[in-house]
């Protein structure tokens, strides 16, 4: 019933998007071991645990969208079902991902929610709930924003890379541990600057930084929670960070990389601020990658961002 399942999808799949049929006859990679990821910061962590030039392990990030608008292609489909090691974030946004899983009885699998402590949702930004009438718990699943979660995260997929390919454990045990001092290093300097500053943080956007804020202690508002599909604010919400933003003297308003970021800029526009990008590392285009973006790097732009920011409310 299964392997109908996955094939009924696939002739689904093949149907319903000519357009990647070309892509689909690529073939797929000799290397021993396949890590497939459906999100970016587990597909860059993968390549460093691996070693980005080794031939042994492919890492493939699936083409199909992050968990907030997964459409996954045929070659997707192909991909989770062959590899070795399938990682994923694991939340409510996943569902399409339990769906084809459920076709791939004894895909290996790790869920970067199982890695870390999660923290609920919070609607406490002056938004309105979505659903108001839901119950049940809601958890956050950023939960690769904060460099802490990072390393959790890391040393997971050391170990069920080693499970995989005992012979390379040591490789993927030393490549772990240097990473692991580079997030370390990041962290240290998060923290020095948040000891420096503790200025609040105004989003004219989502809110996926909840791992991150709590890690450091910061006070952040923001236009919707993490996972919305909202486009506009209340008037309320729009009044509420306004406010914030004159009584605080905040100078930078921030959006994430996805979206159109209307609302940070028209926000910015209306208070005499800057409006200004934190990545959350979810979204990350194929231009980004070809030049070079990892994990780091994007971290790394955010810190320099926020001193910026900081540097600018000083001034004032």
């Amino acid at each position: 019933m299964k392997r109908l399942l996955l094939l009924v999808l696939t002739a689904v799949l093949l149907l319903g998007a000519p357009a990647v049929l070309s892509s689909c006859a690529a073939p797929l990679s000799d290397a021993e071991i396949s890590v497939v990821a459906m999100n970016f910061a587990a597909y860059d962590f993968a390549a460093e645990v691996a070693g980005r030039n080794n031939a042994r392990v492919s890492v493939e990030l699936l083409a199909g969208g992050d968990s907030h608008s997964f459409n996954p292609t045929f070659r997707d489909v192909a991909s989770i079902q062959n590899c070795d090691l399938f990682l994923y974030v694991g939340g409510e946004s996943d569902s399409a991902v339990d769906t084809i899983l459920a076709s791939c009885p004894g895909v290996n699998t790790l869920r970067m929610i199982d890695c870390v402590p999660l923290l609920e949702e919070e609607h406490d930004h002056d938004h309105a709930h979505e659903e108001e009438g839901k119950s049940e718990t809601e958890y956050d699943e950023h939960v690769w924003t904060s460099p802490e979660n990072a390393i959790l995260i890391v040393n997971r997929i050391e170990e069920a890379l080693s499970e995989l390919d005992p012979a390379f454990r040591e490789t993927y045990r030393k490549n772990a541990a240097a990473y692991c001092e580079a997030l370390e290093a990041l962290d240290r300097d998060f923290r020095a600057l948040f000891a420096s500053c503790r200025q609040p943080l105004v989003f004219g956007d989502r809110f996926p930084f909840l791992y991150f804020a709590k890690s450091y202690g910061l006070t952040c508002y923001a236009a919707f929670p993490g996972c919305s599909s909202a486009s506009e604010p209340t008037p309320k919400v729009v009044l509420s960070l306004i406010d914030t933003i004159e009584r605080e003297g905040v100078t930078t308003v921030f959006y994430i990389e996805s979206g159109t970021h209307s609302v940070a800029f028209r926000l910015a526009e209306e208070t005499g601020t800057e409006a200004a990008l934190l990545h959350s590392c979810h979204k990350v285009s194929p231009e980004e990658i070809e030049a070079g973006a990892t994990y780091l790097s994007l971290m790394r732009q955010n810190y320099e961002t926020l001193v910026r920011a900081f540097s600018a409310a000083a001034e004032q």
